[in-house]
C-alpha cells in the first residue's frame, strides 16, 4: 500500500497461542508459533530484502550462518537492520 514502509512489522493474530515481539519498537505477534527460526520469523512477516537485513535479537546481532538455528520466542525483542552505502 501507498505510504506504507517495507519494514514495518505486521500483525498475525491476537497473543492466544503464539509470540508477541517487539519488531523495530513496534508490537508484533505471530499467531499459532511458540518459536520460530530467524529465518522463518523474517518469511513470516514479510520482510523486504531478507538477504540484506541484519538481525538484531534481544541486544545481540544474530549472525547470518546461524539464522536457521537461532529461535525467536514469545517476548524477544528485534531489530531488522538495512545498512546503506553511499557518499562521495
Amino acid at each position: 500500500m501507498e505510504g506504507e514502509c517495507p519494514h514495518e512489522p505486521r500483525s498475525f493474530g491476537k497473543r492466544e497461542n503464539g509470540m508477541q515481539l517487539t519488531v523495530n519498537g513496534a508490537p508484533a505477534s505471530v499467531a499459532g508459533k511458540d518459536t520460530l527460526s530467524v529465518n522463518a520469523l523474517l518469511a513470516e512477516l514479510k520482510v523486504s530484502d531478507p538477504l540484506y537485513v541484519t538481525v538484531e535479537l534481544n541486544g545481540e546481532i544474530v549472525q547470518r550462518p546461524t539464522f536457521d538455528d537461532t529461535l525467536v520466542k514469545d517476548g524477544d525483542t528485534l531489530e531488522f537492520l538495512y545498512f546503506m552505502g553511499g557518499g562521495r
